[in-house]
């Protein structure tokens, strides 16, 4: 949440960009309704929530070919969370690069983020969290942590976009 776009880079025209959010719930919502999403419209990224992607990551490969699969390192080794997870689908055509990039150790498990270098116009910051509801046990600090280190991004990144 840049409060004013970034300067572009000389010589750079902007490309468009195309992402969806989905949460599929724990894999309510199914890799194939995933897969016929990106089949039907063509986004450029895909950020998806709650998508087990450490127990199916071979299932995601197959359902999205088009697709480089980005993640952070897998969560249930740090915290038992059994449908957390943050998987960036990236068409693989629309970017020069994409680099995951590493939160605190201890957000790992609610927030994933990916440099993106299109072939044209800035980069793009993606951030993506499974965070838990306002409600339940884990305090709400926890979002306060999380936002913080989106907003010390823009410091790190001020060329780029943050989304």
């Amino acid at each position: 949440p840049n409060p004013q776009p970034p300067p572009l880079l000389p010589h750079h025209i902007p490309q468009p960009l195309h992402l969806i959010n989905l949460n599929t719930r724990g894999l309510h919502t199914s890799i194939m309704d995933v897969e016929h999403l990106a089949t039907t419209h063509s986004h450029d990224v895909l950020i998806l929530t709650e998508t087990k992607h450490d127990s199916h990551k071979s299932r995601w490969r197959v359902a999205l070919p088009q697709y480089l699969l980005k993640s952070s390192r897998p969560c249930f080794s740090t915290v038992p969370l059994p449908n957390a997870g943050v998987l960036f689908a990236v068409r693989r055509e629309s970017f020069h690069s994409a680099t995951v990039l590493t939160p605190p150790p201890h957000l790992l498990p609610h927030i994933a983020g990916l440099k993106l270098v299109p072939h044209s116009g800035n980069p793009y910051l993606l951030l993506g969290a499974y965070m838990p509801q306002l409600h339940s046990p884990i305090p709400t600090r926890l979002y306060a942590e999380v936002a913080a280190w989106g907003l010390s991004l823009m410091d790190d990144y001020p060329t780029h976009r943050i989304l």
